[in-house]
């Protein structure tokens, strides 16, 4: 039984999403800026270079990852 955790299956691209995303805001505390970022997931990549809203898995936490 775990305490303080929720028991969760996630996708491996959506999972991605999450440690890309708290990579992200951990260089960002370190005011690392111009850092090279490499993805497996083509649906993420693409999620995180469109303009427009995303209705997929990534559409609500794929602003949060390209601020």
């Amino acid at each position: 039984m775990l305490f303080g955790f929720e028991r969760a299956s996630y996708g491996p691209c959506l999972a991605e999403a999450f440690a890309i995303r708290e990579a992200l805001l951990w260089l960002k505390s370190l005011r690392m800026d111009n850092v090279i970022v490499e993805l497996d997931c083509q649906m993420l990549v693409k999620a995180l270079s469109r303009q427009t809203t995303d209705v997929s898995e990534f559409g609500k936490l794929a602003p949060t990852i390209a601020e």
